[in-house]
């Protein structure tokens, strides 16, 4: 009597009881445990933020340089440009190309 009065009262008890999880079984091969899969979240996490931090400064830094050629163009092309008065002190350039030219133009060809 006392022991059916005793399954009585634990029957209830063993519905509290947790079966074990098939898919988080320690002898099955791929398991993890739950802290290091925990970690290995947050670490793919981190380092997909640490990539996407890395393009953007490298997007900002080529676009930087790209802003600075820009710059560097425009300067130098102004200053090779003829100047709008028509003065007889051009550029670097164009003074460099007339002086070049009449330097590999024959000398004027003499009849005897």
């Amino acid at each position: 009597m006392k022991r059916l009065l005793m399954l009585v009262f634990l029957a209830p008890l063993s519905s509290f009881a947790q079966y074990p999880n098939p898919q988080n079984n320690p002898n099955l091969p791929g398991y993890q445990i739950p802290s290091q899969q925990r970690l290995q979240t947050q670490m793919g996490q981190q380092q997909q933020l640490q990539q996407n931090q890395l393009s953007q400064q490298l997007q900002q830094q080529s676009q930087q340089q790209q802003r600075q050629l820009n710059t560097e163009i425009n300067n130098n092309t102004q200053r090779l440009l003829p100047s709008p008065q028509g003065q007889k002190n051009g550029p670097v350039l164009n003074q460099s190309e007339e002086s070049g030219s009449s330097l590999l133009t024959p000398p004027p060809a003499t009849t005897p």
